[in-house]
């Protein structure tokens, strides 16, 4: 079996498990209370159109062909095949960890609820937004072993759509926690640590 065969594979299987880690958690999660402040409903649906593109532009080539936009942007090597496997993994797993840090507060939509706390633990140390920062290096991972123009432009869909969700957040949480979540601010970069 080649190496881009099973980085394939490899790739596949760690979609597979951070979605059903997502339904797991999400599932045994304890109610967390009603929500007292939230990203607003036409907010959220102007997002599933961009969630819909950004997927279908990383994962489904072979379902949607764009011509010259599947063109490869580099020849396949597999030292590029390394370093997008190791994105990859390195993300989904940076992600998890940061999805079950993140326990009952999580919410697929900008939210605080009546239970939620402001969690410093865990990634969110390094990090204020851990979860988009594995998903984007796993995405770049997975646009890296097709390495073409769509690939890409999903990364850069789903970079414009964690933006957009992190302002509504950071909103939301300066307004519930106000100079406690400002010092965190102060402390910890929202994407890279120690940079952005």
């Amino acid at each position: 079996m080649s190496l881009l065969i099973l980085a394939r594979w490899v790739v596949r299987l760690c979609w597979i498990v951070l979605c059903g880690v997502w339904l797991v958690t999400w599932l045994q999660a304890p109610p967390s209370g009603p929500a007292k402040r939230a990203q607003s409903l036409l907010s959220r649906l102007a997002q599933y159109p961009l969630y819909v593109l950004g997927t279908i532009l990383i994962f489904a080539s072979k379902l949607v062909p764009l011509g010259e936009l599947d063109e490869r942007l580099l020849p396949r090597s597999d030292a590029l095949t390394v370093v997008a496997l190791g994105l990859t993994v390195a993300g989904v797993a940076f992600a998890i960890w940061a999805r079950v840090t993140l326990g009952a507060n999580w919410s697929g939509r900008a939210v605080v609820k009546g239970q939620h706390q402001l969690i410093q633990s865990g990634p969110y140390r390094w990090v204020r937004h851990p979860i988009y920062t594995g998903l984007l290096v796993a995405f770049l991972g997975t646009a890296l072993l097709r390495c073409a123009p769509r690939t890409l432009l999903g990364v850069a869909t789903f970079a414009f759509i964690f933006s957009w969700k992190m302002v509504l957040e950071e909103r939301l949480l300066a307004a519930e926690y106000g100079e406690r979540y400002q010092d965190y601010r102060r402390r910890v970069k929202a994407l890279i640590p120690f940079v952005l």
